[in-house]
């Protein structure tokens, strides 16, 4: 028998760079008691994420990101939200449980977030790696969250409409925005764990392209002063870097846990590409 209880502190065994007082990692809803025999796993635990699993029979749903994020609005907590509100009423409706693993599941050996991500993006051997610079608290920068790597030789366009081809797979992706020099070569690559996106750290070490998130890239202080450097961008969103990771780790609960089997969902709202 698997409860969520086990599933949990495997993951803190594994990552035990983790302090689990000290994390977002949580049970959101449900009994840590319960016997588990299906699970979904997906970046968010959004509305359409959530009927999908529980209408498949899923015990459990294990996203990335967490349910709530605490105040919306002052004087009003997310989870009081209509949006707030209808991710409950989906769980206690259907009696299904549901948890997050954010930090254990970032830089999880080999099935964790980067290096998820640098596979999906197709990079090579990894030349240097170093822990995000700008964390908002230690707990962030324990494990080296960065990673410089290398990629067949290509160009700045090349390399960003393979990267918009590789993330089209995912709904909320439908193309990249990229600043920076075309036509410049590109034999190595930096990459981050969402949010924690590679900057001045990772362009001094000589990445030809730093491949970054809208979420924490913001345009005046990020992504300006890195071109005025001379730096080149390939920006995604949040979500689609850290997907393939949620995607793989269905494959490892499975490989871990054989009496439970697992599937990815992705039914985060879609998105379409207008342009000038």
């Amino acid at each position: 028998m698997t409860t969520i209880r086990d599933i949990r502190e495997h993951f803190f065994a594994i990552a035990d760079w983790v302090d689990p007082d000290e994390t977002c990692d949580r049970i959101i809803h449900g009994d840590p008691d319960r016997e588990i025999r299906r699970i979904g796993t997906g970046w968010v635990p959004c509305v359409q994420n959530l009927e999908a699993a529980a209408a498949d029979g899923c015990d459990l749903f294990i996203s990335h990101e967490t349910c709530f994020y605490g105040h919306w609005a002052p004087g009003l907590d997310s989870a009081d939200t209509p949006w707030g509100r209808r991710r409950l009423a989906v769980l206690e409706r259907t009696g299904m449980a549901c948890m997050n693993q954010h930090d254990t599941w970032d830089n999880f050996p080999r099935c964790g977030v980067r290096d998820a991500w640098r596979d999906f993006l197709g990079l090579g051997a990894m030349i240097a790696e170093r822990p995000y610079y700008d964390a908002p608290s230690a707990r962030y920068t324990v494990r080296p969250s960065l990673a410089l790597c290398r990629t067949s030789p290509t160009t700045l366009r090349e390399f960003a409409a393979g990267v918009a081809r590789r993330c089209s797979v995912f709904p909320c992706s439908q193309g990249v925005t990229v600043q920076g020099a075309p036509d410049a070569a590109v034999t190595t690559v930096a990459i981050g764990v969402g949010c924690h996106i590679p900057t001045l750290e990772m362009f001094e070490l000589g990445a030809d392209a730093l491949v970054v998130t809208f979420d924490r890239a913001l345009q005046t202080t990020i992504r300006i002063p890195l071109l005025e450097m001379g730096a080149n961008l390939v920006v995604v969103e949040h979500g689609v870097a850290e997907m393939p990771a949620m995607r793989r780790m269905a494959e490892y609960l499975e490989s871990t846990f054989p009496e439970v089997s697992a599937r990815f969902y992705c039914h985060e709202p879609g998105a379409f590409m207008v342009g000038g």
